[in-house]
């Protein structure tokens, strides 16, 4: 265990070098006037054949959303890390929030600030803290890069101790070393404003508890981690939903006992209370509680006459479908017109939408599965590696029938991570949480693989 906890600092240590050394923190620039510059960034695209997001500089972006406000601007000009696309309209609908303005965004077209609920709004939560109070968000970075190392530190031990539950402790230290240098894992150290990075963590050590001692503690941390990720990433729903289930099927065949339920009755009970503020305040905007009004255009791009699987190419059918609808339709209503649009032609051609499931699980294995553009390489000895082996391990599983409760905990987060993806389109920020299991179950089959030769 020692050797793990010296991996765990290293591991730390070299995700807390690359944090100051992929993303110039203390350098007062542009990220995107940056970055080429860096060998390590380049080292990064190399082996793992993709490139994080750029954007145009804050100051640029802000002042584009017409902020007026100085303390704003100047913050967000200095600052040299800069959030996601995602992250960036929800700090602006904080700002439009405090201008007056509700939970809105401005509506370039028709040159007025619209109501909005296109993203989760806990984070809108936070960030209209921060400015409400005037407190320089270097703050918030700083904490999140804190909390983000240590449970970076967690999930390595944790993901060690997984390992050990169907390897021995050599192999389970090669599995955690994986995991450690994994390409996506430093990838996403990149663009660091990718929640991704917290919730994996969350999973990882959920994952192992679940396999644990059932104690209050235990499963307290659980719907805690699970509550969080589902704030900050509401997309790993069916992760956690599938894993509370097979946790409650499983105690309850075992036990017969009918407190088999408490925990899955308990996360749904937690997780509505905490994602109630949100319902309320949508309910208020559109009289109606959803937590999101983008799930209608989601499903849309991924069921369309040119869907293409992933989120590459849609916006010609978007946007098409998009001048067909009436222009004084609210977000939400257009969120169902889109939905049902995507419905009638699932309807209409079931035998297309199914080969487009296909071509789904197809690009959802791709080493660089997020876009399939022509001319893109779709090489990656390590994924590949693999993948391959999590194939041959489901086979292997599938032939011996070996559906054990411990089998079918690592590969709920696949499962569920490709079930959302199907639902919707493939993304690579929704394979991220699979991948560290792909990894663990590839080395279960090629250890057993070795063991057999070696005997």
């Amino acid at each position: 265990m020692k050797k793990i906890i010296v991996l765990a600092f290293v591991a730390l240590l070299i995700r807390f070098i690359l944090i100051i050394y992929y993303i110039p923190i203390f350098e007062k620039s542009d990220i995107s006037q940056n970055l080429d510059k860096h060998k390590v960034y380049k080292f990064l695209i190399k082996i793992n054949n993709q490139r994080p997001f750029q954007s145009k500089t804050d100051t640029q972006y802000y002042s584009e959303k017409d902020l007026s406000n100085e303390f704003i601007i100047k913050s967000y000009a200095k600052r040299s890390i800069r959030m996601n696309d995602d992250e960036e309209q929800n700090y602006a609908i904080a700002v439009n929030f405090l201008k007056g303005n509700n939970y809105s965004i401005f509506d370039h077209n028709k040159q007025n600030y619209r109501h909005t609920a296109h993203q989760h709004s806990f984070q809108v939560f936070i960030y209209k803290y921060f400015i409400d109070k005037q407190i320089n968000f270097d703050y918030f970075i700083f904490l999140y890069i804190f909390i983000n190392l240590i449970l970076f530190f967690l999930s390595v031990v944790f993901f060690y101790k997984l390992s050990l539950i169907f390897l021995n402790e050599r192999l389970s230290k090669i599995s955690t070393f994986a995991y450690c240098l994994y390409p996506s894992i430093f990838f996403y150290i990149g663009p660091l404003f990718f929640y991704e990075n917290l919730v994996l963590s969350m999973i990882i050590i959920a994952s192992y508890l679940f396999l644990k001692k059932k104690n209050l503690l235990n499963f307290s941390i659980i719907i805690i981690f699970a509550v969080i990720s589902l704030l900050l990433r509401f997309q790993t729903v069916f992760i956690w939903f599938l894993l509370f289930t097979l946790f409650t099927f499983y105690d309850f065949y075992t036990y017969r006992k009918i407190k088999s339920f408490l925990p899955i009755i308990s996360f749904i009970l937690i997780a509505y209370i905490a994602h109630k503020p949100i319902l309320d305040k949508n309910y208020i905007l559109f009289e109606n509680k959803t937590l999101t009004t983008s799930s209608g255009v989601s499903f849309f791009i991924g069921a369309n006459e040119n869907a293409r699987g992933s989120w590459d190419g849609t916006g010609k059918a978007v946007n098409e479908h998009k001048s067909k609808i009436e222009n004084n339709l609210n977000e939400l209503e257009m969120s169902k017109m889109y939905f049902n649009a995507g419905i009638e032609w699932i309807k209409n051609n079931p035998h297309d939408y199914l080969i487009l499931q296909f071509r789904k699980i197809a690009i959802y294995f791709l080493p660089q599965n997020y876009s399939i553009l022509p001319g893109n390489r779709i090489h990656n000895p390590i994924n590949v590696i693999s993948h391959i082996g999590l194939f041959l391990f489901l086979l292997k599983v599938l032939r011996n029938k070996e559906f054990n409760y411990k089998n079918l905990v690592i590969l709920t987060p696949i499962i569920g991570s490709l079930l959302i993806s199907l639902l919707f389109f493939i993304g690579y920020r929704w394979r991220y949480y699979a991948e560290p299991y792909m990894v663990l179950t590839a080395i279960i089959f090629y250890s057993q693989i070795i063991k057999r030769h070696n005997k």
